[in-house]
């Protein structure tokens, strides 16, 4: 069967892929995807982000592990279920794998949730449904339990950012939707919604920060000074505000004081920088602290 076709007969699992990669191509064309980003705080107001955010990717790697995976099992799927009842569970793969991050102040993107959504629904199901027998053996559940146990440790090292509880969320998802049992699923899917509605809303600083790292990214470096000032004097104790006020302030050559901005940021996460860029940060900072000397370490503003 070719792939137009397959496209033809398994329209969601298509829409999946087509978009992932539309969502990445416009990103690195430089359009904004923020549209589709999921927000923390934002998730009952604009619930369209819980879905909207499986679309862009971390790179190309995150890209073609995650359409690779889709790809297989989403046709097995969509093959046994239908399109319509597809849509459905990736539909409530998405809700919860998204609400989950959203639900612990973290953002997350891509379609690994509904990978892992997909791979447990498959697994439960085929303890009971005989068209799903065979689908999900033991061995690929150990491949997919081995690789999130993975990333929660490559994530703790700081060697790679991942949305671990995505992961949880779209399995816990997709393996109680596959359960005999069919209040299980209404049930985690409540246990989501009640977290998220317990979650503090996005202050209106959300939209400086927004404005902030497009001035930024413009060179418009006094502005960004000041909208991530701003953000600073509301409150705002995101790792990755004091990086990228850092940023501008080097950019803007007060190298000083994006030393000690970046200080306040390896202090909240030590993972917002590489271990490469945070040694040479510290490296600075000693030197500052001894000799009341820096140097520019990171390169410019984004």
């Amino acid at each position: 069967m070719s792939l137009i076709q397959d496209a033809q007969r398994f329209p969601v699992t298509t829409v999946m892929i087509v978009g992932s990669i539309a969502a990445v191509l416009a990103e690195a064309s430089g359009r904004s995807v923020e549209h589709l980003m999921l927000i923390p705080g934002l998730a009952l107001s604009e619930p369209w982000r819980l879905v909207t955010c499986i679309l862009p990717h971390g790179g190309a790697f995150h890209l073609l592990f995650n359409v690779y995976w889709i790809w297989m099992l989403g046709r097995l799927i969509e093959s046994r279920m239908g399109s319509a009842a597809t849509a459905v569970l990736t539909l409530l793969c998405a809700i919860a794998a998204s609400g989950l991050e959203a639900a612990m102040m973290h953002s997350a993107v891509g379609l690994s949730g509904i990978v892992y959504g997909f791979a447990f629904y498959a697994y439960a199901r085929g303890k009971h449904d005989p068209r799903f027998f065979g689908i999900i053996d033991a061995r690929l559940i150990r491949f997919f339990l081995g690789w999130f146990f993975l990333c929660i440790a490559l994530t703790q090292l700081g060697v790679l950012g991942v949305a671990n509880a995505a992961h949880f969320g779209g399995g816990l998802m997709g393996f109680a939707c596959g359960m005999r049992r069919r209040w299980v699923a209404p049930v985690v899917l409540g246990a989501v919604v009640a977290a998220l509605a317990l979650t503090p809303a996005s202050p209106p600083a959300y939209s400086v920060r927004i404005q902030a790292d497009r001035d930024l990214q413009d060179g418009q470096l006094e502005a960004a000074i000041r909208g991530y000032e701003l953000l600073i004097e509301q409150g705002d104790q995101r790792a990755g505000t004091w990086k990228n006020y850092g940023i501008a302030l080097q950019d803007a050559a007060r190298l000083e004081e994006a030393l000690e901005a970046w200080r306040e940021a390896i202090a909240m996460d030590p993972r917002i920088f590489t271990p490469e860029q945070r040694r040479a940060i510290q490296a600075e900072l000693e030197l500052k602290d001894a000799a009341g000397a820096a140097a520019p370490v990171l390169g410019g503003g984004g």
